[in-house]
């Protein structure tokens, strides 16, 4: 079969037309690897974030301390007006977008469970970052006055 092109198979109802689809790649010259050609047709919308009893809930702000915590940790206590709630899981299709509020006095650090006060990317007043991470669990702040509002949105 070497040379026939590689083809997907529709899933689902049939659409009464054909039902397998080309794939198409592009080789670098430098390279040994294929990379798939695609088209970027978004998402369909923004990601469920639902408490494990059902409760929808929405993109709540939320204030960074000086404590290193998971993004699902901060938002979980945000929306609950509390702290040690419930964690609500933020999985994301796409990406995590994290604004610093444009009246903060000082940065927010983001990265993994290492971060701390002087340790992360900085985020400063007004301020945004994108990260293809696509789980709150993973993507950890922390900031040195233990009082900035932090903004964000997942796709």
């Amino acid at each position: 079969m070497a040379g026939e092109p590689i083809s997907v198979k529709r899933k689902g109802p049939s659409s009464g037309g054909a039902d397998n689809y080309p794939l198409e790649g592009v080789v670098d010259s430098d390279s040994a690897y294929a990379k798939l050609k695609t088209v970027d047709s978004g998402v369909e919308k923004f990601p469920s974030l639902r408490s494990a009893g059902g409760t929808e809930y929405g993109f709540v702000s939320m204030t960074i301390t000086n404590t290193a915590r998971s993004l699902d940790d901060y938002y979980s206590d945000a929306y609950a007006s509390g702290t040690n709630n419930q964690i609500i899981p933020i999985v994301a299709q796409r990406s995590i977008t994290l604004s610093a509020d444009s009246g903060n006095g000082q940065v927010i650090r983001v990265g993994n469970s290492a971060t701390s006060a002087t340790v992360g990317f900085p985020i400063a007043a007004g301020g945004s970052l994108t990260l293809e991470i696509t789980r709150g669990s993973s993507i950890f702040l922390c900031s040195a006055s233990g009082s900035q509002t932090l903004h964000w949105i997942a796709v």
